[in-house]
């Protein structure tokens, strides 16, 4: 069983949050985060979310954690992938990578030379009226 952790639950996150705890086999969703923590306290209730937190850097607390999906505003995704490439966590994260092309390739050196694996969700990518 993997054990995730999602950050953002905001619209993209909650959907991603649903998505995680009931369709996808083989994986836990153990930990959301977001400074707006009432929120994603509400979130967690609903999908039976066992750690809450309101700062990504606690979730190193949590025990056994494999990845995790990034749903939260672009500026912040290159912070966030270096720090999680650094823990050794596997890291799929909403569109887009970065917000320059230079952060985009930091994000991609942040995981070069490791097993780790660093995905860029883009729902369009194969739908056939793209």
């Amino acid at each position: 069983m993997s054990r995730v952790a999602l950050l953002g639950t905001g619209r993209i996150g909650t959907h991603h949050a649903e998505v995680l705890a009931r369709e996808v086999p083989g994986l836990e969703l153990v930990a959301l985060v977001d400074p707006a923590v009432e929120r994603a306290r509400e979130l967690g209730a609903i999908f039976g979310v066992p750690t809450v937190l309101d700062d990504y850097r606690r979730l190193e607390e949590v025990e056994g954690l494999d990845a995790v999906v990034i749903t939260t505003p672009a500026a912040t995704h290159l912070d966030l992938i270096e720090h999680f490439a650094a823990s050794g966590l596997h890291i799929f994260t909403e569109k887009p990578l970065a917000t320059t092309v230079a952060d985009a390739d930091r994000a991609a050196a942040a995981v070069a030379g490791t097993d780790l694996v660093l995905q860029v969700g883009f729902n369009r990518r194969f739908a056939e009226s793209w």
